[in-house]
């Protein structure tokens, strides 16, 4: 079976600075999650390990 190429982790810095791009690039455009996961070229592991926790 083949296994998926992982890559280097992504910085806090470098996933904002990646979003920040894709928006800036397009204002007025409402983007799917799956979108962005794939035209920015992440993994679920780099971007879930970072986000913010939520209270509850």
């Amino acid at each position: 079976m083949g296994k998926k190429k992982v890559g280097k982790r992504l910085s806090k810095k470098a996933v904002a600075d990646a979003l920040q791009g894709l928006f800036t690039a397009s204002p007025n455009e409402t983007f799917s999650l799956k979108y962005i996961f794939r035209a920015l070229k992440l993994d679920t592991q780099d971007v879930l390990g970072r986000l913010p926790k939520q209270g509850g």
